[in-house]
């Protein structure tokens, strides 16, 4: 027989288990109401199924040739691609001075005012105007100004454009324009020229004659630039000083 101190002692123990299992465990009903779920709509049929955007991407994850099978087209495939699976890539508003963003997966696109460019549309176009700057756009010759951007202007015999950069002729040969002839042959062909053209004075303005001591006709040269002509070797071979030497176009 158990003595009273200790028939006390197991008498709070089953209390307190009682206790304690009551705290545990829940009844049938709660625990439905804690576990319940959403049934989901695929089984082991689902390969069978058409596709379904709801049972394919929503109540799982999906990919994008799952996407693609759903869909039937790669264009709307793409677009929920985006939206499903990238985070909206415009959130942070990247594109400055106005320019409106155009998200794509995992990039975006900055469509940018007229007078700006880049990335972000950081670069203010007025700023890179200057001559030193691939000519300040102009398309032939460039001035630059302390208080106002570079301005653009022409040779004799062109007019500058609306748009402030290029030229268009003003008369029907402005310089460096020749009227285009016929072609005539050498009256006198050298042993040296192989089907070669006469070319009368004024057409080929990019042919130079290299003199020595400014009358005897050396060479014939080529201007590949401004300060610039190209001849044969054999021309220089007994030229003793470069002094002696006249360009003439």
């Amino acid at each position: 027989m158990v003595s009273q101190p200790g028939g006390l002692a197991l008498l709070c123990f089953l209390l307190g288990l009682r206790g304690s299992l009551a705290a545990v465990f829940i009844t049938q009903e709660e625990a439905q109401g804690i576990l319940h779920r959403q049934r989901r709509a695929n089984s082991f049929l689902e390969e069978l199924w058409p596709g379904s955007l709801e049972r394919e991407c929503k109540e799982e994850l999906c990919s994008f040739e799952e996407a693609r099978e759903i869909f039937k087209n790669d264009e709307r495939a793409k677009q929920f691609w985006i939206s499903y699976k990238d985070e909206n890539q415009c959130a942070s508003n990247p594109c400055k001075n106005g320019g409106s963003c155009e998200d794509n997966f995992q990039s975006y696109i900055c469509l940018c005012p007229d007078d700006f460019e880049g990335r972000n549309c950081e670069t203010n176009k007025n700023d890179q105007l200057i001559c030193e700057n691939e000519n300040g756009g102009c398309q032939q010759y460039c001035s630059n100004h302390v208080e106002t951007k570079r301005s653009c202007w022409c040779h004799k015999g062109y007019t500058l454009q609306a748009d402030g950069m290029s030229c268009a002729p003003a008369v029907e040969y402005p310089c460096g324009k020749i009227p285009v002839l016929e072609k005539r042959n050498a009256s006198q062909p050298q042993g040296r020229i192989v089907g070669g053209n006469v070319c009368p004075k004024g057409e080929c303005p990019w042919q130079a004659a290299l003199k020595l001591n400014g009358g005897l006709l050396l060479c014939g040269g080529t201007l590949i630039d401004t300060t610039w002509v190209v001849s044969a070797a054999h021309c220089f071979d007994k030229i003793t000083s470069w002094k002696n030497l006249t360009v003439v176009v």
